[in-house]
């Protein structure tokens, strides 16, 4: 299960998170919506879709942490 501390009181500190994931211990790397949304235009990006990824509805019983923040982040941009 993921930690109170992870989830609540450290999203503003960037870098990597040990975490239970599909069944295994893995490393994640966290960043800011800041730090992954605004270098984009200043090298010449535009932003064009933003997804904050969710478990299907089947399994959101299953996977009650996943609710209480995206699972992941889809960000799609394209140069000029």
């Amino acid at each position: 299960m993921i930690s109170e501390f992870l989830i609540r009181k450290s999203y503003y500190r960037p870098g990597p998170r040990q975490t239970r994931f599909l069944g295994r211990e893995v490393t994640k790397r966290h960043h800011t919506l800041t730090q992954i949304l605004n270098p984009l235009p200043q090298l010449g990006f535009r932003l064009t879709a933003v997804e904050e990824a969710m478990p299907p509805e089947t399994m959101q019983a299953e996977l009650p942490d996943e609710m209480r923040r995206p699972m992941m982040l889809l960000v799609k941009a394209v140069r000029g």
